[in-house]
């Protein structure tokens, strides 16, 4: 079990507040009924003296609100800090032998998919061991909203924000950052109109991982050029991601390269990230 603080910029809580959110924890830390404490907050929250505060108080993980390492995109959100910041942040976090994680955002207001990118590439440069991709949506009553009644700020559709975060996703796992969340948990206040535009879906990380698995898939097709079947065998955690929504992705790639038969098998040999091709 862990115990964690999300939503607000806990760093810079007042430490009374902080040690009276984190002094109940260490009874169960002790004990062993919690693993491990993480919170989110700002990296302009942080110096060493907070952070040798929060190690102290046996905070594991600390993930920072990144959102993008461009500064001229960070401004123009109205962010409040720099790439610098992150950059500092991160180096005490690592100084501490803390668990890093980089929360950044998709479709921020004069980002551009190149942009994205780039931050992507930063992200892995900085060595945090997690990260966190969430879509931008527009919040009803909020600064963007006005924006995008506008007309200036334009958000990304379903469509667009998937591949973005394929890529991005992509860049930060093949450099070695965990990816643990695409985007946002459904709420009823998102669900229910909280909403006003942008690409939100509640199962946004499946339509991610699923398209992820369809660019490997057509990866060892081309490298195998199969005639008539391919069977491919995955982690038993990446079967439904595999398949696609209803199957949409076996169904593609049998009706793209012309199969008899397209389908996809439980392997618990291999990794989550794995996956094996027999064809014929």
């Amino acid at each position: 079990m862990e115990v964690a603080f999300y939503g607000g910029n806990f760093a810079s809580l007042p430490e009374s507040v902080q040690r009276g959110l984190l002094d109940p924890c260490q009874v169960y830390l002790k004990a062993g009924t919690v693993r491990s404490v993480r919170i989110s907050t700002r990296p302009d929250s942080l110096d060493a003296n907070r952070i040798r505060f929060l190690k102290a108080q046996r905070v594991g993980t600390v993930e920072l609100g990144v959102q993008s390492l461009d500064n001229q995109v960070l401004k123009q959100n109205l962010r409040g800090h720099s790439a610098e910041d992150v950059e500092r942040a991160v180096g005490l976090l690592r100084e501490a032998d803390m668990v890093v994680g980089i929360q950044l955002m998709l479709g921020l207001w004069g980002d551009t998919p190149d942009g994205m990118l780039r931050t992507a590439r930063k992200t892995v440069a900085l060595k945090p061991q997690l990260a966190r991709i969430y879509p931008t949506l527009v919040l009803a009553g909020s600064a963007l909203a006005r924006l995008y009644r506008s007309g200036r700020y334009r958000p990304l559709s379903v469509v667009q924000a998937v591949r973005q975060c394929v890529e991005a996703a992509d860049i930060l796992e093949a450099g070695g950052v965990r990816v643990i969340r695409m985007g946002l948990q459904d709420t009823p206040g998102l669900s229910s109109g909280g909403v006003l535009a942008g690409p939100h879906h509640p199962a946004f990380g499946e339509l991610v991982r699923s398209a992820q698995w369809n660019r490997r898939a057509r990866l060892l097709l081309s490298e195998r050029r199969p005639r008539m079947s391919a069977r491919f065998y995955v982690h038993p955690s990446q079967v439904s991601k595999f398949a696609g929504q209803q199957g949409s992705n076996l169904a593609e790639l049998k009706s793209e390269w012309n199969l008899q038969q397209a389908s996809v098998v439980s392997d618990p040999s291999l990794l989550p990230h794995e996956v094996r091709l027999e064809s014929s």
